[in-house]
């Protein structure tokens, strides 16, 4: 409850994406950058992908942090990014 309190005040706006979206997300970050991130850490680029935020300025950087997904969960949607 904190967190969201401090971010309505500081931030411009916030997004949501499913899970699927997020799934997508980790699936394009192997394909595309080589880079194996857990969910948590592929939330801001699946915000990018779905559109469900619209920058107002180029070039956007994202920070991916986190690869704690196991290869079951991993490699499925790893698969799936091509």
């Amino acid at each position: 409850d904190e967190a969201l309190d401090i971010g309505q005040h500081a931030l411009d706006g916030i997004a949501t994406v499913s899970e699927a979206a997020i799934a997508r997300a980790i699936g394009w970050l192997a394909h595309h950058h080589g880079v194996r991130a857990e969910g948590a850490g592929a939330v801001a680029v699946a915000a990018l992908l779905e559109r469900a935020i619209v920058p107002a300025r180029f070039p956007v950087v994202v920070v991916v942090s986190g690869g704690n997904i196991d290869d079951e969960r991993f490699l499925p949607l790893a698969a799936r990014g091509r």
